[in-house]
């Protein structure tokens, strides 16, 4: 079923017949014709007007045209009428600065008499009553500021002591081994067991550049695995008689390591 729509048309052309050709203003489309009847009198080529339109399979109709609205004319607006008299300018005209000019409200500046002195030159006698009275060095007498004292510093806290170890039980597990151990057990206790894999990779290293025979890895590497519990707890050992000594004033990162390690090396040298 063809519905209608409103759009805006232009009139194209006017034939001799009577009827008007149309499209949809500012595109080609829809475009057609419509007789003179439809269209409002007094039309003319290019008007653009509001029409409603049919469009179906066989083409678009105009069903009718609306005229354009006339303009609207303001009215009520207030007439400016030029005047009749002479313009006469307004000036003005200001007086010099500094220049007392012909204002006598102040009246006449009174003559310095021989006895008068500049009024740079007064003494404190000559002051007027209503000068500020000031005190013996010149100043002005006004209450002084009232200062308090410092309150007391607070005691600073007093600085934690960290642990320096002994090594008492280090020395004694020492002097118990071998001359030959004694070596891999220092190595031991600076780096653990891979400090004595590295040194042994090293010294393999010269020996071969030497023209020598490689060292045994095994066993040393073995004898540092048997001797690090005993080395760990004997620097365990010294670090918790360290500790003791300073328990009051023990730096807390210190106590807590030696807390947290107490247990698997006791276990360990038990």
């Amino acid at each position: 079923m063809p519905m209608s729509r409103r759009i805006e048309i232009e009139l194209t052309s006017k034939r001799p017949d009577g009827t008007w050709t149309w499209r949809a203003a500012g595109a080609r489309e829809p475009r057609g014709e419509v007789v003179d009847s439809v269209v409002p009198a007094g039309a003319n080529v290019n008007d653009i007007m509001r029409a409603d339109v049919e469009t179906d399979l066989d083409g678009s109709r105009v069903l009718s045209i609306t005229p354009p609205k006339a303009k609207n004319v303001r009215t009520g607006l207030l007439e400016i009428l030029p005047s009749t008299r002479a313009f006469e300018p307004v000036t003005q005209q200001l007086a010099k600065k500094g220049s007392r000019g012909g204002d006598d409200r102040k009246g006449p500046r009174r003559e310095r008499k021989d006895g008068d002195k500049p009024r740079g030159e007064r003494k404190d006698g000559d002051r007027s009553r209503g000068d500020r009275k000031e005190g013996a060095d010149g100043r002005p007498d006004r209450p002084r500021r009232q200062f308090f004292d410092a309150p007391p510093e607070l005691p600073q806290r007093p600085k934690a002591k960290r642990i320096r170890p002994l090594r008492v039980n280090v020395d004694a597990v020492l002097a118990e081994l071998p001359e030959a151990h004694r070596t891999i057990a220092e190595t031991v206790l600076n780096g653990g067991v891979p400090a004595v894999r590295a040194a042994i990779e090293e010294q393999n290293r010269l020996a071969v550049a030497a023209g020598k025979e490689k060292v045994p890895a095994e066993g040393l590497l073995q004898i540092a695995e048997q001797l690090l519990p005993r080395l760990r707890v004997a620097e365990w050992r010294d670090k918790a008689i360290s500790a003791e000594s300073i328990i009051h004033d023990i730096d807390l990162r210190d106590l807590r390591s030696i807390v947290v390690t107490a247990d698997q090396l006791v276990a360990i040298d038990e």
